[in-house]
């Protein structure tokens, strides 16, 4: 079986064990490859929606898993053709947008979705708040080092609230303030302050002066 990044060892190790996970936009297969042969999952489904990386995906699943007959290779778009007994549903390595948009196209393809894991790559507080509006709650979060946030969302209502920095940021993160986390914070910081020292619009240096502002609260 392939070598996975972190970043997919962490999106593997939130999916239940027992799920029948459907991962969209699953590329190479890597996790549903790793979540079959590890025994986290009993069946898998894995989607593209262009031919090629189809054709390639399949390809893939055949070649390394120890049982091909347990993975579903789906030519769709998004959520639109979920299998019969799909709970967890997959979306890493996308925008936040994009990943709102295919939950939010079918939502009725989610009826017996009790769990879903993001890996939004940007527009991450657009996702997060899309998956609430939704009637899922977030329940889980890792951070990857150093700049990825994995979010499981589980069915229920969301009864906390947070701001969109902190969304973007990772609400569960900042709660515990790892020490790698708190090294990405600064980082951004400093990049706001690198930018602050240039030439710009009083408008634009007083949102980042906030930002900066509300980045040191987190710690």
């Amino acid at each position: 079986m392939p070598k996975i990044s972190e970043r997919l060892e962490a999106i593997v190790s939130l999916v239940p064990q027992g799920a029948f996970a459907a991962d969209v936009g699953s590329d190479h297969g890597y996790v549903p490859i790793a979540l079959l042969n590890r025994g986290i999952c009993p069946q898998v489904q894995a989607i593209e929606n262009k031919r090629g990386p189809y054709s390639r995906l399949c390809r893939a699943i055949n070649k390394e898993t120890e049982n091909p007959s347990k993975a579903i290779c789906s030519l769709s778009d998004g959520v639109s053709d979920l299998s019969d007994g799909v709970d967890t549903v997959i979306l890493a390595g996308m925008g936040g947008l994009l990943i709102a948009d295919i939950l939010g196209a079918h939502p009725e393809r989610l009826a017996h979705v009790k769990t879903i894991i993001i890996d939004a790559h940007s527009e991450r507080p657009e996702a997060l708040k899309a998956l609430f509006a939704l009637g899922y709650r977030l329940e889980e979060e890792r951070f990857v080092p150093d700049r990825y946030l994995i979010d499981r969302f589980a069915k229920g209502e969301e009864t906390r609230q947070w701001d969109d920095l902190t969304l973007e940021f990772g609400p569960l993160a900042a709660e515990r303030k790892a020490p790698a986390w708190r090294a990405f914070i600064l980082a951004a910081i400093d990049r706001r302050e690198a930018l602050i020292a240039r030439e710009l619009p009083e408008e634009k240096r007083s949102i980042l002066k906030k930002e900066i502002t509300e980045l040191k609260e987190l710690l």
